[in-house]
């Protein structure tokens, strides 16, 4: 009796586990690339999917906010990757009014959208089309700020390192 309930509930498992990723009650089709959208966002109008990157500039309209941000693949926690990589430029729109002040150039940010479309956007000399995504789900990243070990209070840089005694010492 429990070898047959154990293998129903295996069953069970793995077939819950093919449907479509859930991510806080929200569909998104986990299969929809990234690479694949900017080729031709039109042809994906209405999918949703998550998507990531760095802000590259904040526009406040009178109904809207539009992002522009540079793709970032996404790590498994769904943070953008602080790396030099990127799959091209998108925009997002949000229905209300974003702080410029709190969506920096520079910051991260995670959004689960619905593609409505592409925009052509002239960079430099070229012109690109880039996909346009309206969310009102948008997770904005912590700033990684980097750390700089002080020296300890007791030495100095220019002092050399010296210790008597029995013992262990981890040094910097």
């Amino acid at each position: 009796m429990f070898i047959k309930l154990l293998k129903v509930s295996l069953i069970l498992l793995t077939v819950s586990a093919c449907g479509p990723k859930v991510l806080n009650g929200v569909d998104i089709d986990p299969h929809l690339a990234f690479e694949v959208v900017k080729i031709n966002p039109e042809v994906h109008k209405g999918k949703r999917m998550m998507v990531g990157g760095e802000i590259i500039e904040v526009r406040n309209l009178k109904e809207s906010t539009e992002i522009d941000v540079l793709e970032k693949p996404l790590a498994s926690d769904r943070s953008p990757l602080m790396i030099d990589l990127s799959r091209g430029r998108f925009l997002v729109v949000h229905p209300s009014f974003l702080d410029p002040d709190i969506f920096k150039v520079g910051r991260r940010l995670t959004v689960i959208a619905t593609i409505t479309g592409g925009r052509l956007q002239k960079i430099g000399e070229a012109e690109i089309t880039i996909p346009i995504f309206k969310t009102d789900k948008i997770h904005l990243w912590p700033v990684e700020k980097s750390y700089q070990q002080p020296y300890p209070h007791r030495h100095r840089p220019w002092w050399p390192d010296v210790n008597i005694g029995l013992g262990y010492y981890h040094g910097w």
